[in-house]
């Protein structure tokens, strides 16, 4: 199991985020470290790449905020942008740059899409465009041979967005995840190593797990 855990954030974790941290701490025997680093920086991230001890395993993508909410015809070039520079996807481009100077491999490379990048959401074709990029990247490095998969979860409502209302927003028939579910899907993408995108959906009442290779 995971042994040595590192985190990296624009910001230093709030008092809850703090306490959260610790909770973590003291239910396993897993050493947490954080550190702050601008995703949307290049050279900041290749930094602390190249300062993680050997071996590392794996790296897990979680990076992203919620976009303008407008209709396609609506959005403005300045919207399109902020989305693509809110830390998502030009993040995980940084992380696999910053692997492939560094020359250090890893067993897992794992971005937390949406499915918003696969099925249609009112009023989120920006964010809906910045994810896929995500399932992009990941399609690019498994061609390349390298490990990767974006996971497209559906809505998250204990956490985030999803549990300030922003579930009334979900696509007829879909329903919100929990975080148990979520991170079921999250241990079957880490023994998916090459598949480039896996829907973690909860549709009616069936729970949908698909390989979208």
């Amino acid at each position: 199991g995971v042994k040595k855990m590192h985190l990296l954030g624009r910001s230093l974790p709030k008092d809850e985020q703090q306490g959260n941290l610790q909770d973590l701490r003291n239910m396993s025997d897993v050493e947490i470290e954080f550190k702050t680093c601008d995703m949307m920086k290049a050279d900041q991230v290749y930094e602390k790449v190249c300062g993680f001890p050997d071996p590392l395993d794996g790296i897990v993508h979680s990076a992203g905020k919620a976009t303008a909410v407008k209709l396609l015809r609506d959005l403005t070039a300045d919207d399109i942008t902020s989305a693509l520079e809110a830390g998502g996807a030009h993040g995980a481009w940084n992380l696999h740059a910053a692997l492939l100077q560094s020359g250090r491999k890893t067993q897992h490379f794992v971005m937390f899409s949406s499915s918003a990048s696969i099925l249609p959401t009112d009023g989120q074709s920006c964010y809906a465009a910045e994810r896929a990029c995500l399932d992009q990247l990941a399609y690019f490095r498994t061609q390349k041979g390298l490990p990767a998969v974006s996971i497209n979860f559906g809505l998250w409502t204990e956490v985030g967005i999803g549990s300030k209302g922003f579930s009334k927003r979900l696509t007829p028939g879909m329903k919100g995840l929990s975080n148990a579910e979520a991170m079921k899907a999250f241990e079957v993408a880490l023994r998916k190593n090459h598949v480039p995108c896996l829907a973690c959906l909860l549709i009616g009442e069936t729970r949908c797990l698909m390989d979208l290779d």
